[in-house]
């Protein structure tokens, strides 16, 4: 059996970024350029405060369930090997499918122009009841670094369609049946069973 592949040789193979398990808010367009379909999946959401730190090789998130304090950063940084953490930020955290890939992402965030509209619609009586009808557009302003404001529009959801929600449904259930916990996030990663 040969060691490389015919793919691998001619430069065809192109290896799956584990990257598009996430959806990074660089992935949510200017307004100019059109929004990010996405719409909520499972009952839950993951919340705490992250902090990046300088680690070993490359920046580190570390992510506590409660407020940390002094002490439990400076014992993390220790544990990790990290340096010079950054001031604690709040954030929120579900599984999503986004409509651009057909895919399940863990969609985290700490931005106050995505937390405040998505808390907002959700505490809506109608979307609460059944969160599962509703999508979200995503997209910002266009600004950069400290002017970005993203822009989130709670629309009608696919799901409504049964054809729709037999789709994304059976992709959810794949990804849970394989082990997927939100919470999880909280120490690794949630596609991957402890």
């Amino acid at each position: 059996m040969p060691l490389l592949t015919r793919e691998i040789k001619d430069g065809s193979y192109k290896p799956a970024p584990s990257a598009d398990n996430y959806l990074n808010t660089r992935d949510i367009p200017a307004n100019r350029d059109g929004k990010l379909r996405i719409t909520l999946l499972g009952d839950d959401v993951c919340t705490g405060y992250q902090i990046w730190a300088t680690g070993p090789k490359s920046n580190i998130a570390m992510r506590f369930s409660d407020q940390p304090s002094d002490e439990d950063i400076k014992d993390r940084c220790k544990e990790l090997g990290a340096s010079d953490p950054k001031k604690p930020s709040f954030f929120m955290a579900y599984a999503v499918w986004n409509y651009k890939l057909e895919k399940v992402q863990v969609f985290q965030f700490t931005q106050t122009s995505l937390i405040n509209p998505l808390v907002e619609a959700l505490s809506d009586e109608e979307i609460e009841m059944e969160p599962w009808a509703t999508d979200f557009n995503l997209s910002h302003n266009g600004l950069r670094e400290k002017e970005k404001r993203f822009i989130v529009t709670p629309v009608t959801g696919k799901r409504r369609n049964s054809d729709n929600k037999k789709v994304i449904d059976k992709a959810f259930a794949e990804v849970v049946d394989a082990g997927f916990d939100i919470k999880r996030l909280l120490v690794g990663d949630p596609f991957k069973p402890a």
